[in-house]
Formats: structure tokens, C-alpha cells, sequence
């Protein structure tokens, strides 16, 4: 049977190619319904920036290739078998799989697929959310509005938190964020936060939220920089305001928390949450699966007017 996937052939160059997947007793084929292209990591990816370093914790599941090219990778894909059930799994972008079936999450029926398509990116909301430790009048800063900032607002608000401050260059995702009902900045006020998440992926985005957190604040650090090297200013507001930069990333349960979730109950909050229809506004630009290689050159070339990139396959 033949399957077509996504393919990164050079730090310039994405194409679709074939491939033979062949159907055994041990593995469930499943025909792909939608797949999100998660900007950051996967610019990244497809730019060759990923640390010689850390290409063993960068790899995932039924990625293949490697990372100094050509290379078959993407994460968070839906599909459905041959009795219409569906299922979420971590899973390159590809039109038809063949998996195991321990790697395989049942959606329930009043989830849409597309919608299930963010359960991976907010299996690292949830993390990040968890490593905030916050409190209930916490006055909360988050720079940056692609999927991952926006994703993290929408999260916040359902958690009952009021203070919600976004910053954010594009015109179109700040845009985006006031018609979610989301506060932006003053930038003539020097405003002052108890919490900042940065989503960015800049060195300015990250020292913003150093200079504009209180005493003993906290920024926690969402962003995945690569092999790309920042400079910080850490002699002011930094040091003398005692602030913490918190490291948020998703392949471990929080310390605070692993007591009470495991990955496999993380995932199953995460879904009980998207069952509301508010996280559909996210999903604002959805493209056909052989569109796919041209739009990686616009994620190459930087910020484009989308919060959230959906690949579908029929």
C-alpha cells in the first residue's frame, strides 16, 4: 500500500514523497483526517537548527530520517480506521499510517477531529500552566501570540484568571487576541506583572518579560531556541528583583503535579478541556495536505498571518 509523507529534504526544501506501508497483525493502518504543523518546533526542524546535542530528546515517534537531513517529522496528527473510529497520535505528517496500537488515543465522539488536532500542543500549555504556580490575583503577561500564546490565554481564562496582558509585533495575531477579548499592553506605561510566560522565541520578547516583572516574579520560558544563541541583560531588574526563568517543556510531568497526573491522565485533561468550542477560533487557517511543502517555505521565512496551522488530508 502506498502512503504519502512529508518530507524535509534540505534546510530549503520540503516535498511530499511515497512510500510502501505494509499492513501486518501487530499494527493498526489508520487513514489521516487532520494534522497541525506546530510553527515553532517544526521551523526549527526544518531549518536544520536543531542541536547535534539534542537530537536523541528531539526525536519522535515514527519520525524518520534524521536531523541533518532528509528528515520525516511533525507530531500531533488525527486519523481514523476502517470503522470510522478515531484517534489522536503523535505522527509525522502522512495521509495514511500504520502504528502500533499502544500509540493510539480514542477520541471521543463529540470531540471534532480538527479541534483534537491541539492535543499535543496543549499537553505543553497544560505543563506550562503547572510550572506558573499561580495565584488567583496573579497579574499575568504572556509575549507573544502564535498557537502557543494563544492557546495558553484561552487556557487561563477557562482556569478563572481575570489579569491577562498580551504583546505581540504582528498586526494580525495582536488583532486576533483583542477579538478573543484578550487585553493588549500600553506600551507607554511601564507596567509591572506577577507572571510571564514567554512564547517568542526571541532574546527580546524574553528580556520584555524580565524588565516587566515584580519582585520575585517569574517568567516561564515556553520557547524551543534551536541551536540559535541569545544574549540577555541580567545586571538590573533581574538580579536585584530576584526573578526566576522557568523552563517549560512537555516530556515530563511538573514536579508539583506528578503525583496526582500521569501522561496518559495529562492527555485525558487535556481532551475533557477541548470539549469546549471555544478553542475552534484557534484553528484560523486549514490547508490541503499537497499545500503543504510550499507553505513550510513562508514557516522558514518567519511570522505569517495565522495563529493556528491545519493540515487536512480529504
Amino acid at each position: 500500500m502506498v502512503a504519502h509523507s512529508l518530507w524535509h529534504i534540505d534546510p530549503a526544501t520540503s516535498i511530499i514523497q511515497s512510500e510502501e506501508i505494509n499492513p501486518s497483525d501487530d499494527a493498526i493502518l489508520l487513514t489521516s483526517l487532520y494534522s497541525l504543523i506546530s510553527t515553532g518546533t517544526e521551523r526549527i526542524v526544518s531549518k536544520g537548527m536543531v542541536p547535534v546535542s539534542a537530537y536523541d530528546r528531539m526525536k519522535v515517534p515514527y519520525m524518520a530520517g534524521d536531523f541533518s537531513f532528509p528528515i520525516k517529522y511533525g507530531y500531533s496528527l488525527i486519523a481514523r480506521d476502517n470503522k470510522g473510529n478515531r484517534y489522536h497520535l503523535m505522527h509525522p505528517h502522512q495521509d495514511k499510517v500504520l502504528v502500533d496500537k499502544q500509540s493510539i488515543t480514542l477520541l471521543p465522539a463529540g470531540l471534532p477531529s480538527k479541534r483534537a488536532s491541539l492535543i499535543s500542543n496543549l499537553e505543553t500549555i497544560f505543563n506550562a500552566y503547572y510550572d506558573a504556580d499561580l495565584k488567583p490575583d496573579d497579574k499575568i503577561l504572556i509575549v507573544g501570540y502564535g498557537l502557543m500564546g494563544a492557546l495558553l490565554s484561552f487556557w487561563l481564562r477557562i482556569k478563572g484568571f481575570k489579569n491577562i496582558y498580551v504583546t505581540e509585533p504582528s498586526q494580525y495575531r495582536s488583532g486576533k487576541a483583542i477579538s478573543f477579548g484578550f487585553q493588549l499592553i500600553d506600551q507607554n506605561k511601564n507596567e509591572i506583572f506577577d507572571k510571564a510566560f514567554h512564547t517568542s522565541s526571541s532574546q527580546e520578547g524574553l528580556q520584555y518579560c524580565i524588565d516587566h516583572l515584580a519582585l520575585e516574579g517569574k517568567v516561564i520560558e515556553l520557547s524551543w531556541y534551536g541551536d540559535k544563541t541569545i544574549n540577555l541583560k541580567l545586571g538590573d531588574r533581574f538580579h536585584y528583583n530576584r526573578l526566576s526563568i522557568i523552563s517549560s517543556q512537555v516530556s515530563v510531568i511538573p514536579k508539583l503535579i506528578n503525583y496526582l497526573y500521569d501522561f496518559a491522565s495529562r492527555k485525558q485533561a487535556v481532551i475533557d478541556i477541548l470539549m469546549g468550542d471555544v478553542w475552534d477560533q484557534i484553528l484560523d487557517l486549514e490547508i490541503g495536505f499537497s499545500e503543504v511543502p510550499e507553505w513550510f517555505g513562508k514557516i522558514r521565512g518567519g511570522v505569517m498571518d495565522c495563529i493556528g496551522l491545519v493540515v487536512k488530508y480529504h
